[in-house]
Parts: C-alpha cells; structure tokens; sequence
C-alpha cells in the first residue's frame, strides 16, 4: 500500500527576537488561494492547506 506524503514549504527568517545564532522562524509558503461555497466540506479545506493553498471561507475582510 502505498502512503501519501505532504510537502510543506516554509519560508525561513532570522528570529529577531534572540541574538542566537541559526536562529530561525518560519512562516508558510502559499502557493495559491482556495475560494471556499457553500456546502463545501471541511475535508477539502484541509487538503487544500495541505497543499499549501490559502482557504476563503466566507465574506473576504
């Protein structure tokens, strides 16, 4: 049986808040946006941040 594998792409930056050296923070790289409607179920708003897709899930800010 084969198994799926989830790649997650991360950006990484100097952490500013230590003098550390090496260290880092990270924030997720998006790699596109997801227009959520209604009646969508949340299994496809999971693959889709998974997939590194923002998820639009009601009225835009």
């Amino acid at each position: 049986m084969a198994t799926e594998k989830t790649i997650l792409s991360i950006d990484l930056y100097d952490n500013v808040l230590t003098e550390a050296p090496g260290d880092y923070t990270g924030k997720v790289n998006i790699t596109g946006t997801v227009h959520m409607i209604l009646g969508l179920a949340g299994q496809r708003k999971i693959k889709a941040i998974l997939s590194c897709k923002s998820v639009v899930d009601g009225h835009a800010p």
